[in-house]
């Protein structure tokens, strides 16, 4: 499995366990070019996730994805850690220990 694969198992899983709210967004039909690895909602919070490995960029279609998503009050995070998405769901700094 790929380094973003892994940390996308990790966060599901973490989510899972926290009962919090996930859906994970598949291109193909039905979907738009550049939207986010994942969608979460947390305290009528949308968050969006794009899951990258450390030396993973952003297309400049996800660029884009991020601004409409900002602009249309949702939160949206570029992960390459899971300890950030702990970070945002449970609103603290938490250090992940592996």
């Amino acid at each position: 499995m790929t380094e973003e694969g892994l940390l996308k198992t990790k966060i599901r899983k973490y989510l899972t366990q926290k009962n919090v709210y996930w859906a994970s967004i598949q291109g193909g039909p039905g979907s738009k070019p550049g939207d986010p690895d994942m969608v979460v909602c947390k305290d009528g919070r949308f968050i969006a996730l794009e899951m990258k490995a450390k030396s993973g960029r952003q297309s400049p279609i996800q660029m884009k994805r991020e601004q409409e998503i900002k602009e249309s009050g949702g939160e949206y995070y570029l992960i390459r850690r899971l300890d950030e998405v702990k970070e945002i769901i449970e609103g603290e700094n938490v250090v992940e220990s592996e």
